[in-house]
């Protein structure tokens, strides 16, 4: 049993493969036989566009899917109650629905803490955490919306990953210009 498996479900997929550490430069040689992970309990993946590749890659050392567990699995987005009210109370803004967060229409940031409010310190760089654990992001979020601006090449490699503000926080096109008027 593993209770630290990491930061991500990809993690679970490298183990469960038999790999000693996570995204190994040559999983033939690190995803070795017997393995000492059988199975997990849930992995929250989504089967995004990287699920796919890695299977390949894996080949036979794949984790094989073998079904539900019984019970269904959500994500959603959590507001704590002095914003929801607020937003309410105010305005009618529903900060419990996504698209009352785009910032061309609403301002639901009248309702949040401010960016400056959160103390960067305490915070990963995104090369450290984002950009390490899920590497395939930047290529993605560049591929489905052609914005150059969130994004940065790694040098030597080519990799397409999420460029910062402060090196600690992605920043979607519409706050780039005054981080401030943005909510965490």
């Amino acid at each position: 049993v593993d209770g630290e498996t990491g930061p991500s479900s990809t993690d679970v997929l490298y183990m469960l493969a038999g790999c000693s550490q996570r995204a190994p430069d040559d999983v033939k040689a690190d995803c070795i036989l017997p393995r000492r992970f059988h199975f997990c309990f849930e992995s929250w993946q989504g089967y995004s566009s990287y699920v796919q590749p890695l299977l390949e890659q894996l080949e036979e050392r794949a984790p094989v899917n073998l079904g539900s567990v019984g019970y269904p699995g959500t994500s959603g987005l959590f507001v704590q109650g002095a914003a929801l009210d607020a937003g309410l109370q105010d305005s009618g803004l529903s900060l419990e629905f996504y698209s009352n967060y785009d910032a061309r229409w609403f301002h639901p940031e009248k309702y949040t803490p401010n960016i400056s409010d959160v103390n960067l310190s305490r915070l990963q760089t995104c090369d450290e955490g984002v950009n390490s654990y899920y590497e395939y992001l930047g290529a993605e979020y560049l591929n489905r919306t052609g914005d150059w601006g969130g994004v940065k090449i790694e040098n030597g490699t080519g990799t397409v990953l999420l460029k910062c503000w402060q090196e600690k926080w992605w920043l979607s096109p519409v706050c780039r210009s005054n981080p401030d008027d943005c909510m965490p």
